[in-house]
């Protein structure tokens, strides 16, 4: 005996068994249980949720000469024909002709053989022309009483609506994942296949809302491995990522390093692996990743193993939430370029720039600037200077001078200290600025932390603060268009090379609502001249200053 496809095999053969469409289901078995059957029915919905199924469980049903609980009984002399000639199934796509219409128009004159009604069922009738449409619409209006039409399709918006109108219309929802879980687990257990609890979630997965689709992955790793079906056994029948290389690939993004991130893509991409299929990896991935920080049991909603779900933990601790937000925008994008585009290596490799640098003018990707910016000025430590300090009040007092004639002992003695001093003025300088600092006022008298970096941090704040209390505008102007910021007896003066920022942060309101948001620090904004004015001003007071009142300047 030839095989049978899983999905053919385990087609329900009552209400009952059909996943999900609870309301469809009950609707039908209402009609049956109170006679109250309709002459038309449109079935509509994406491939795999059951229409066909439930047609032909329907068809059964309102001949079955004792319905259980409005399905059909199984036992009866009608549920045990194989072949019901009264129930006749047309596909639309190959009987599209007129001519097609009008032979099923010469059909229904004749009553049932052997049961009570005289059901058509009419698969992919949106493929129908508008001339059987139109042969087909009288004969769908007022059909004989013990004729029924049952139409399905994927693709409603192509039926004129004078068709649809004469039909009850049912739309076929996609069906949850867990219910999918379910069918493949009882489908692998009646037919003595193992597979692990993740394996069987990842496949339900797959099947994206459609049981078909699910049940013929499902088919394919049965025969992948006679040991039974593993986590990895569907990655790889699926044509996935290894997880540790996509793991190592987005962390090397979200942290910016491009050597590594273009090394990991260079690998894949030398395997063999599509790039669509990395842009996809990676772009669940990151939305793993998001539900990985924003849920309290992501478990329920992934499914994954747990060693992948530890893993994810350990990144997503680490990981900005705007980052993440920003490479699910830019990867989970990608499909339309890596399609059409001349060379999707380089379409990828771009994304990981972009990913990598945040290199978009999007709201996250500003957010996450800002977040990475904030992150930096609170590294700066400011214990280290207050414990050098401390240390060095706490130093013994040097002794007495002694006699002029222990001349050697006290030049040791002056060279150590000046020693001990070069180093506590050392200790003073910040680590990253090492080798390349010129110290100024600002960086002697402020216990090691310069004013310039006080100023920075106080912006970030501010910025954070503008987010966070709604206001949106002023935060989009102060991040976007400041030039340089400064802090000079308590006033933080931003500089900005824009002339409706200016207008806008200068106002009294707005510079009331800021220094709200500053800590013990008012707020002044200058508009930024361009540099060749700068430079001719200069020119011109000099000249001034040279010639006095002979220099005529027009």
């Amino acid at each position: 005996m030839s095989y049978t496809a899983l999905y053919r095999k385990y087609r329900p053969k009552t209400f009952l068994e059909v996943a999900g469409q609870d309301a469809i289901k009950r609707t039908l078995v209402n009609q049956i249980m109170t006679d109250r059957i309709g002459h038309a029915y449109l079935f509509t919905g994406t491939r795999g949720t059951g229409k066909t199924t439930v047609a032909r469980i329907f068809s059964r049903a309102v001949n079955c000469l004792s319905p259980e609980d409005g399905s059909p009984c199984g036992v009866c002399d009608i549920c045990k024909l194989d072949d019901n000639l009264d129930i006749i199934e047309i596909d639309g796509a190959s009987s599209n002709r007129v001519e097609a219409v009008r032979d099923l128009k010469e059909q229904v004159k004749y009553p049932p053989i052997n049961s009570k009604y005289k059901v058509y069922i009419v698969d992919e009738v949106h493929m129908l022309t508008d001339s059987s449409y139109n042969a087909l619409l009288k004969t769908l209006e007022e059909p004989p009483e013990y004729v029924i039409f049952i139409l399905a399709t994927t693709e409603p918006h192509k039926i004129p609506p004078t068709i649809m109108s004469r039909c009850m219309r049912f739309d076929f929802k996609l069906v949850a994942t867990s219910e999918i879980a379910d069918i493949i687990s009882f489908v692998f257990k009646s037919s003595d296949i193992t597979a692990s609890k993740e394996a069987v979630e990842l496949i339900a997965r797959s099947g994206m809302g459609s049981v078909r689709d699910a049940l013929s992955i499902a088919d394919m790793c049965a025969g992948f491995s006679r040991e039974g079906v593993s986590y990895n056994d569907v990655l790889e029948l699926l044509g996935t990522s290894d997880n540790i290389i996509i793991d190592k690939l987005a962390n090397d993004i979200l942290i910016g390093y491009l050597n590594g991130s273009l090394s990991t893509v260079n690998q894949i991409a030398e395997s063999g692996k599509s790039m669509n299929i990395i842009a996809r990896d990676l772009t669940s991935y990151f939305r793993n990743l998001g539900i990985v920080k924003t849920c309290k049991d992501p478990q329920e909603i992934l499914g994954l193993p747990k060693e992948v779900l530890e893993k994810l933990h350990k990144t997503a601790a680490n990981a900005d939430m705007d980052k993440i937000t920003v490479c699910i925008d830019i990867f989970g994008s990608l499909d339309q370029d890596l399609r059409y585009g001349l060379n999707p290596r380089i379409t990828l490799e771009n994304a990981v720039f972009k990913a990598s640098r945040l290199l978009v003018n999007t709201p996250n990707a500003i957010l996450a600037r800002l977040n990475e910016l904030e992150k930096k000025t609170s590294e700066i430590s400011f214990e280290e200077p207050k414990k050098n300090i401390q240390a060095a009040e706490q130093k013994p007092k040097p002794e007495k001078i002694k006699p002029i004639e222990q001349d050697e002992k006290i030049l040791e003695q002056d060279t150590s200290s000046e020693k001990s001093d070069s180093q506590n003025i050392d200790a003073y300088i910040p680590s990253e600025r090492e080798g390349h600092f010129i110290a100024d006022s600002d960086d002697i008298f402020s216990d090691g932390v310069s004013v310039q970096n006080i100023a920075e941090k106080a912006l970030g704040e501010l910025a954070y603060n503008l987010r966070e209390s709604g206001e949106f505008m002023l935060y989009s102007q102060l991040t976007s268009h400041t030039e340089r910021i400064k802090l000079d007896n308590g006033i933080l003066t931003a500089t900005v090379y824009d002339e409706n920022a200016y207008k806008l942060l200068s106002h009294n309101d707005t510079k009331q609502k800021i220094e709200k948001l500053l800590i013990n620090m008012r707020f002044n904004v200058i508009l930024s001249k361009p540099v060749e004015s700068v430079q001719q001003e200069k020119t011109t007071n000099r000249l001034r200053e040279l010639f006095g009142s002979k220099l005529e300047i027009k």
